[in-house]
């Protein structure tokens, strides 16, 4: 595997892929560093069913949190299939240890980007939470748009799996009261 990387991703970065390295920190898509003479890149392949959804999702999502100019994203470099592998290249981020000031500073960029705002809940597409599909459905009331969009799909995927008895799913107008009792009706404004 790490022999095809190298010779695929030469070929793609136009520059010798000199060490790939496996990472931690997935537990959908397998993840590696990737270092070539002048730049290091991170590797995500996913050989699921869903997976070039999942990644085509994943950028829209890099690309509009990128347009906010609120938070730092890595950029996009490549996206394709090689072998049996969808894949996302993506530019590679240091990590470190956090400072209190670091911290900070997110909570500061974190708000920002909350700032951001749409005439209603939802997306222009449905993308994934982890591998599971989400949808996105646009509505201007936040109560539906969580119960429709949220939690209905997961509740269907509990009591096709046998985790759940229909029983055990709330009716959606309890659903709708609580939501409504606890946060209101907020704005996507």
């Amino acid at each position: 595997m790490i022999d095809s990387i190298k010779n695929h991703f030469t070929d793609i970065l136009g520059s010798t892929v000199l060490k790939v390295n496996s990472v931690s920190g997935g537990s959908i898509s397998s993840a590696f560093k990737i270092n070539t003479e002048s730049k290091s890149y991170f590797l995500k392949l996913n050989t699921g069913g869903n997976s070039k959804q999942m990644f085509d999702a994943e950028i829209d999502g890099l690309n509009a949190i990128s347009q906010t100019n609120t938070i730092k994203t890595p950029s996009i470099i490549h996206h394709g299939k090689f072998d049996r592998n969808h894949y996302l290249l993506l530019e590679f981020i240091e990590s470190k240890s956090p400072s209190l000031k670091d911290f900070q500073k997110l909570g500061e960029k974190l708000a920002k980007l909350h700032e951001v705002s749409s005439e209603n809940f939802g997306w222009e597409t449905h993308n994934f939470i982890g591998s599971l599909p989400q949808p996105n459905k646009k509505n201007s009331n936040w109560a539906e748009f969580y119960y429709q969009e949220r939690l209905l799909p997961q509740f269907k995927i509990a009591l096709k799996e046998g985790l759940l008895k229909s029983v055990e799913i709330p009716q959606e107008s309890t659903v709708l009261d609580s939501l409504n009792e606890i946060l209101g009706n907020p704005s996507p404004l």
